[in-house]
């Protein structure tokens, strides 16, 4: 009994300690008793939309970094005290569309404040449908598509696209097939070619198709089946690479091919929120009910990221990829994750894994000299053969070189940093492998 209770003991104390080192790289950022379904955030700035014990949805927003918190007021008639957040402006973030429990679209140009009905349910929309998604061009402020789809019935999507910020509407008919027993769509803007457009639809018996068009949604052109997707997300440096999700996939040749993008992920589950890092292309996030996983290499490998198994990732079927629990900051280069029990932030240049050296484990030293001018010398050492990611951020999260990006043997490894033409200042550089270890430390140049 005695052995049996201090073997417990040990248990719970590294149980603990594992604990508390998920709290270290993982800060609760508020909304700890609530489900956080949709997340955007710039510097200051974060929206949120929650779901309460109860199925209530609310939306909530932040102009202090998470320090306080105001909740939109939902009693403004149109609202009827439901509220889900679909997107936030990118141009503004004091415009916000939502959806109300009646499903109509609706959007806000005050934080919230006052609302106007961007979705009736009147012509050109089909009868007894709702709005699920808006999507707000990254060329041009005034342009969105929106997809509707319908409440009663076979669930069918529609795909509609307004060239004046949501005044007036048009139904996109890209000859999409139809199916009497239902089908689900998404969609995604080519981040660098703007002609360019995507859309995958789901048949509810299993048939997948994937879509292209290179006139701005006019006409589309039919790719590849058997592309079963949630969410679209298109490399930002090289639009012919694309990945979808649930089941991950990637292809290199804007949706003719496609092979799996699922090495090192659990097997058995569906993954429905991704996000491509907007500072490195070859770096993208997904979390499953499992934990938060990264990848350095453009999906070719996944690794879960350090203490996110201890987040609470289970949501249920209900909620789809298509909404945002996934989000990076690229003003304080911050990962901001919702989950079951609130929003969590990781410091993506900062988080430093403290462990003293072992030649089994990874290390990232101190650069020497430090400070230094103009260059300085940085050791790190692998513990297994694996990609390293080396590259270096100025205080902003603003990256200033990419020092390594390559397959790399075990052992002690080093590189030369050279800092001619950059201004004095505090840099940090950071390690990522492949195998999971990510590690930060700061740099003093001083001219």
């Amino acid at each position: 009994m005695i052995v049996l209770k201090l073997f417990l003991t040990i248990i719970t104390v590294l149980l603990f300690n594992s604990f508390l080192t998920a709290q270290e790289n993982w800060r609760l950022v508020g909304f700890g008793d609530f489900s956080i379904e949709h997340v955007y955030v710039n510097g200051d700035t974060i929206w949120v939309s929650t779901i309460d014990s109860t199925f209530k949805s609310e939306v909530h927003y932040s102009f202090t970094a998470g320090d306080t918190w105001n909740k939109v007021s939902d009693t403004d008639t149109l609202i009827s005290g439901w509220l889900k957040l679909i997107q936030v402006n990118p141009y503004n973030g004091l415009i916000i569309y939502a959806r109300t429990k009646k499903g109509r679209g609706v959007v806000s140009t005050d934080a919230g404040k006052a609302w106007t009905v961007i979705y009736p349910d009147q012509e050109p929309w089909p009868q007894n449908t709702e709005v699920t998604d808006i999507y707000v061009s990254p060329h041009n402020k005034n342009t969105l598509f929106g997809i509707i789809q319908t409440r009663s019935g076979a669930t069918i999507d529609y795909l509609y696209r307004s060239n004046n910020n949501g005044i007036n509407w048009e139904y996109i008919n890209g000859g999409f097939p139809s199916s009497s027993h239902g089908s689900t769509l998404v969609f995604a803007y080519d981040p660098v070619d703007s002609t360019k457009m995507y859309a995958a639809i789901d048949d509810k018996f299993g048939e997948h198709w994937f879509y292209i068009s290179n006139n701005q949604g006019a006409n589309w052109n039919f790719m590849a089946g058997s592309v079963s997707s949630d969410k679209i997300i298109v490399d930002w440096s090289q639009s012919d690479l694309i990945y979808v999700f649930a089941f991950p996939l990637r292809s290199e040749d804007g949706g003719g091919s496609w092979i799996n993008a699922n090495n090192g992920l659990p097997s058995g589950w569906k993954y429905w929120f991704s996000i491509i890092d907007p500072q490195d292309p070859n770096v993208l996030y997904m979390s499953t009910k499992l934990g938060v996983y990264i990848t350095i290499n453009r999906a070719e490998l996944w690794t879960l990221m350090e203490g996110s198994q201890y987040l609470d990732l289970n949501f249920s079927s209900g909620v789809q990829g298509k909404n945002a629990n996934l989000f990076i900051d690229s003003t304080t280069q911050k990962l901001f994750v919702g989950t079951k029990k609130g929003l969590y932030s990781y410091n993506l240049i900062t988080s430093i894994k403290k462990k003293d050296h072992n030649p089994k484990e990874y290390k990232l030293g101190q650069n020497f000299p430090n400070p230094f001018n103009p260059s300085t010398k940085i050791n790190y050492h692998l513990a297994q053969n694996s990609f390293v990611s080396l590259k270096i951020y100025d205080v902003s999260g603003r990256l200033i070189k990419t020092l390594v990006n390559q397959q790399q043997n075990a052992g002690e490894q080093s590189v030369l940093f050279d800092g001619a033409g950059l201004p004095s200042g505090v840099y940090f550089y950071r390690l990522i492998t492949s195998n999971g270890f990510s590690q930060s430390r700061k740099m003093l140049l001083l001219k």
